[in-house]
C-alpha cells in the first residue's frame, strides 16, 4: 500500500482515461516529478494540478508533448515577470508616497 499522497500512474491513467505510454513521455520531457514508491511509479499529489493542466492540454487542444513543454515554459516565464512587476510596483509605491 503507498502513502495516500501519492497515487500510482497506474491509477492516474484509468481516472484521467490516458494511456501509460504518456506518463512515460511526461517522464521524458522532466514535466512530470515522478517518484518510484513500493516499487509503484507514483507521482505526489502536488503535481496532479499540473498533471490535469497537461492533460486538458493534450485532450482538448490535441498538443503532443514538446508543445506542450513549450506552452509550460511560456506560462511560467509570465508567472516570472509578472511576480516581477509586482516587485517593482510596490517599490514605485514606496517612492510616491
Amino acid at each position: 500500500m503507498i502513502p495516500e499522497e501519492y497515487i500510482s500512474i497506474e491509477r492516474l491513467s484509468r481516472l484521467y482515461k490516458v494511456s501509460l505510454t504518456f506518463f512515460e513521455e511526461l517522464d521524458d520531457y522532466g514535466l512530470v516529478r515522478f517518484q518510484t514508491v513500493k516499487q509503484l511509479r507514483c507521482v505526489h499529489e502536488d503535481e496532479l494540478k499540473r498533471i490535469e493542466t497537461i492533460i486538458r492540454l493534450h485532450h482538448e487542444l490535441e498538443i503532443n508533448t514538446a508543445g506542450i513543454e513549450t506552452i509550460l515554459h511560456l506560462i511560467k516565464k509570465v508567472e516570472n515577470l509578472q511576480e516581477e512587476i509586482q516587485r517593482i510596483q510596490n517599490r514605485l509605491d514606496l517612492y510616491e508616497d
